[in-house]
């Protein structure tokens, strides 16, 4: 179960720093997402994707 860690960047609209000094945490795809072939949406079977994780400190996020 590969996981990513990393702090994400500022959104282009923020000129502060509040709210932006966290990390996150999210499960990578191990089986690519499939695509339905008459309406064209694309589903997948692992439901962790849709899981992240926020963390004060990679530390935290580390453990």
């Amino acid at each position: 179960m590969p996981v990513r860690i990393y702090k994400p960047a500022r959104n282009a609209m923020q000129s502060g720093k509040g709210k932006s000094d966290y990390w996150v945490l999210e499960h990578v795809a191990e089986v690519p997402r499939g695509r339905d072939p008459l309406m064209g949406w694309t589903s997948s079977a692992d439901t962790r994707q849709q899981v992240k994780l926020r963390f004060d400190s990679k530390e935290e996020a580390i453990a």
